[in-house]
């Protein structure tokens, strides 16, 4: 009986030792990859349907987004969009 259980341990410890060592060499760069996929875009156009006109969106030496538009809906759309760029990553 003690030997069936010791046995039993020990595959897990060893499958256990497998999986960290698999995260270990391909985790970093998978996540890598996934995580710039999320980052938002700073330079460009983009052709979003919603708006009544014309947005730029500015971001300074810090990142922080500056919106300008044509009318009050375009600004609060582009602010949503903004923010859910920027906070894509926390998904």
């Amino acid at each position: 009986m003690k030997t069936k259980v010791g046995r039993i341990i020990l595959g897990v410890v060893v499958v256990l030792l497998v999986l960290v060592a698999l995260t270990a060499l391909f985790g970093p760069p998978l996540t890598r990859r996934a995580a710039k996929k999320s980052f938002p875009l700073h330079e460009g156009e983009i052709q979003v349907p919603g708006l009544d006109g014309r947005v730029e969106i500015y971001r300074d030496s810090f990142g922080i987004p500056h919106i300008y538009g044509d009318t009050q809906h375009d600004l609060f759309f582009a602010q949503g969009y903004v923010h859910a760029q920027d906070r894509f990553w926390q998904m």
